[in-house]
């Protein structure tokens, strides 16, 4: 069985975590972004499936279907990437800032 991608402590840090839902709901917002992340990992997340029919819609609207297309493994694949590329370098980048920040302060 394959190692998960995603440790109990990236979970710990990502769940309830309103900077990372913001980093990922801009990310997956981005049509280039996800065309590239299904290109390179052959995955096929479509979170804005549109029915191909009428009948399609009215069943999909009778059972819930939100238009979200995603496999288990394919998500994980997904916040991984988001997580590693996005969220940490931002994350090390607003911190870097602050400190600059607060010893610009104490000169002045």
């Amino acid at each position: 069985m394959p190692e998960k991608l995603i440790t109990s402590k990236i979970l710990a840090e990502i769940t309830d975590n309103p900077a990372f839902e913001l980093i990922f709901t801009e990310c997956v917002a981005d049509p280039s972004f996800m065309e590239t992340f299904n290109r390179l990992t052959g995955s096929n997340i479509n979170f804005q499936a549109k029915p191909k029919d009428a009948i399609s819609f009215l069943i999909d609207q009778a059972t819930g279907f939100d238009g979200i297309i995603v496999k288990p493994e394919e998500m994980e694949k997904l916040v991984y990437l988001i997580f590693r590329t996005a969220y940490l370098p931002l994350q090390d980048q607003f911190e870097t800032e602050i400190k600059e920040s607060i010893n610009v302060q104490k000169r002045d």
